[in-house]
Formats: structure tokens, sequence, C-alpha cells
């Protein structure tokens, strides 16, 4: 019992320190369940309320914006989160979505912007990223395409700019850049092309204007440029060889 009260005393004078600058009170409504409806607040609105059990949260527990919408919706079971946890912005639209299963992140998980525009959306299992993940940009154009397992990017991911062309495309395993990595410019051309491996930019390599020509060749070793590049003009002419050793013109 000490310790049910001692929460209740947590609940009712921290929680809401940085949230409420107004005085709070609780009131505890015991249920013929064995619950406890807890609710804090004062005469002119609540603060927050939900449901415990023998000291623990169990069940739904809202806490509220200071003209009464809901701002935190979460569901406990035996004082874990499990099931949905909501939150909603001060407009009243939903800025968080996700599931837990006693107390781990389980199932979707979406993020949004104002106005209930998607920002982010994961899958978890076991409290891991795992499958497909997305986010977008403040306009609602994707920004990123990706996959996940065991909360580590795996096989092709993309990036886009805002205007929807590709940014970049790169190529994952087990959480690190690997194979071949194409990144390019706004207006849709390809920047350059080149390989990792383990992170680490190695082998061949091309570079390309922005109207589509080669600007240069050569290689990579350790993630620098490394022996013989050629350069070309804009209009695709060679122009000259440079030979670089540990990324430095040699």
């Amino acid at each position: 019992m000490k310790h049910f009260h001692r929460i209740l005393f947590i609940i009712a004078t921290c929680s809401f320190s940085g949230l409420y600058a107004q005085k709070a009170d609780t009131v505890v409504t015991k249920l013929s369940d064995g619950h406890e409806y807890i609710k804090i607040g004062n005469a002119e609105r609540v603060f927050e309320d939900g449901y415990m059990l023998n000291g623990q949260y169990d069940g739904s527990w809202t806490s509220y914006w200071q003209d009464g919408y809901p701002h935190d919706i979460t569901i406990y079971r035996n004082g874990k989160r499990n099931g949905l946890h909501m939150q909603v912005d001060v407009t009243g639209y939903a800025s968080l979505m996700e599931s837990y299963t006693d107390g781990i992140l389980n199932g979707p998980r979406r993020v949004f912007n104002k106005g209930a525009q998607r920002a982010e959306e994961a899958w978890y299992v076991n409290g891991l990223k795992e499958g497909p993940f997305r986010r977008w940009y403040f306009a609602g154009t994707i920004q990123e395409e990706s996959n996940f397992s065991k909360d580590k990017r795996e096989g092709k991911a993309i990036w886009y700019f805002d205007n929807k062309n590709k940014a970049a495309e790169y190529n994952y395993k087990d959480g690190m850049i690997d194979g071949e990595v194409t990144t390019y410019y706004e207006n849709g051309k390809v920047s350059e092309i080149s390989t990792y491996k383990d992170d680490v930019q190695t082998g061949d390599a091309k570079e390309f204007y922005d109207n589509g020509n080669v600007k240069a060749e050569g290689s990579y070793k350790n993630g620098k440029k490394d022996g013989k590049w050629k350069q070309y003009d804009e209009e695709g002419k060679y122009t000259k060889t440079i030979k670089y050793k540990n990324g430095e013109e040699k």
C-alpha cells in the first residue's frame, strides 16, 4: 500500500511539473473489479486519468492538453505498456501511433507531421525494426524507402529529393553499405556509380556531369581514390589522367 501511495505522489507532483503549472488534486475511486480509477486535476479540468491494479498501471491512461483534448493515450497491463500507445498534438491530430506487447514495441509504429501527414512508418518485432521502413518529407513526398532486419538496414534502400526524383540507391548487408551505390542529381541524372564493401568505398567508380556525360572514372581503395583516374570535359571528351595514392594526387 505504501508503494501504491508513493506512485500516486510521484504522478501528482512530478509527472506534470513540466506540462502544468497549476495545483493538482488526486482522486482515487475503487472499482468492483479491484481496479483503482485515478483522476488528477483541479476544479477546472482533468490533467490525467487512468486505472491501476495492485499498485501498477492496468488499463488505459490518458493525459490531456489544457483545452481538454487528449495528449497521450497508453494501454497498460500489469504495469507494462500493452497495446496502443498514441500521442496527439495540440491541434488534435495524431503525432504518434505505436503498439506494445509486455512493454516492448511490437507491430507498426507511425510518426506523423502536423495535420497527421505521414512522417515515418516502421514495423517492430520484439523491440527491433523488422521489414519495410519509410520516411516522408513534411510536404508528404517520400524521402526514404528501405528494409530492416533485426534493427539493421538490409537489401536495397532508396532516398529521394523532395521533387520526388531519386537521390541515392544503396545496398545494405547486416546494416552496412555493401554492393553497388548510385547517387543522383536533383534533375534525375546519375551523379556517381561506385561499389562499397563493409561501409567502405572500394573498387571501380564513375562520376558524371549533370548532363549525363562521364566526368571521371577510376577506382577506390579503402575509401580513397587510388591509381589512375581518367578525366573528361562536359562534352564527354577525354582530357587527362590523374594518378592517386591514398586519395592524393601523385
